[in-house]
């Protein structure tokens, strides 16, 4: 494979990218303010003082739990 690789990079008819297209590919991958909107939430890492917080305010407790690497490559 690695072959191959080098035959296609040093290929001729190889396309060029200027630099303020490649910075515009690049920030169009990072997520915008509307993708975002989860980071606004009050995220509690300790159960117990979530439990507290929650009763004072009367309100209920989502919990977010997983098994397994968080990225899923188990």
């Amino acid at each position: 494979m690695i072959p191959f690789l080098l035959a296609v990079m040093s290929s001729p008819t190889q396309s060029t990218i200027d630099r303020a297209d490649l910075v515009d590919k690049i920030d169009a991958l990072w997520p915008g303010p509307e993708e975002e909107k989860w980071m606004e939430v009050g995220w509690r890492l300790d159960l117990f003082a979530a439990r507290q917080e929650a009763s004072n305010k009367n309100k209920p407790i989502f919990m977010w739990m997983m098994n397994g690497h968080p990225t899923g490559c188990t």
